[in-house]
């Protein structure tokens, strides 16, 4: 069995930063990621399931992929989900961290 990080968590985590720079979604469209707001609505709200797009997410926000993942688990821990869902978030964390490039 293979455990995968949620995309739509990675999307919300993506969403969570913009939104914390109080960035427009057609600001980082046209001039960070270079996609149209279309795209950028769908990759925040169905998700991220490219590394590589992951990658220019956290170039474009001056963070690293695994800031981004890490988004992600604290998603999960506020939202208390169960334990098994919390652990395998955080083993998942630890195998991309491994994988991903640094900012």
């Amino acid at each position: 069995m293979t455990h995968t990080i949620d995309a739509r968590l990675i999307g919300n985590s993506i969403k969570n930063l913009r939104q914390r720079r109080h960035w427009t979604q057609d600001y980082v469209a046209n001039n960070l990621i270079f996609c149209s707001v279309r795209n950028l609505r769908r990759y925040e709200n169905e998700g991220v399931k490219d590394i590589d797009l992951v990658n220019a997410f956290a170039k474009a926000f001056e963070v690293s992929a695994i800031d981004i993942l890490r988004g992600v688990f604290l998603f999960v821990f506020e939202n208390k989900k169960n334990i098994g869902d919390l652990r395998h978030t955080l083993l998942t964390l630890i195998c991309y961290s491994r994988t991903f490039t640094a900012g």
